[in-house]
């Protein structure tokens, strides 16, 4: 949401790293409140391209994950996302911002079946 007056260019969105647990693999946004519960696929979602936001103007940002990595994390390891990177610019100037998500999202390292990369 941009709780501002100025419009401001959403240029990259940032949830997690390269090296870990969950490795994003697409970014969409829609306008509903609930679109973390839509299907792939579904009209209401569109590929993350930098958009502008106006002032008091919101838009909801779904990350589509897979676990990755998880050969540098033992089974059942936990990884906790409580924010995400917003890179956006406003009056020419690029910036970054920490927002808090609205709910932690907690990750359990999957099995040894489920990560064939991990050292037995």
């Amino acid at each position: 949401m941009n709780d501002g007056s100025l419009p401001l260019r959403i240029q990259a969105i940032q949830i997690t790293g390269q090296s870990q647990l969950l490795v994003p693999v697409r970014l969409e946004t829609a306008t509903k409140r609930y679109a973390g519960s839509l299907g792939e696929g579904d009209p209401s979602l569109e590929k993350f391209i930098p958009f502008t936001l106006a002032g008091g103007d919101r838009r909801w940002i779904v990350v589509r994950t897979r676990f990755g990595n998880c050969c540098r994390f033992a089974e059942g390891t936990s990884e906790t996302y409580t924010r995400f990177k917003v890179t956006y610019s406003v009056l020419g100037l690029t910036k970054h911002a920490w927002v808090q998500l609205p709910k932690d999202i907690a990750v359990d390292s999957p099995p040894d079946y489920a990560c064939p990369t991990r050292a037995a």
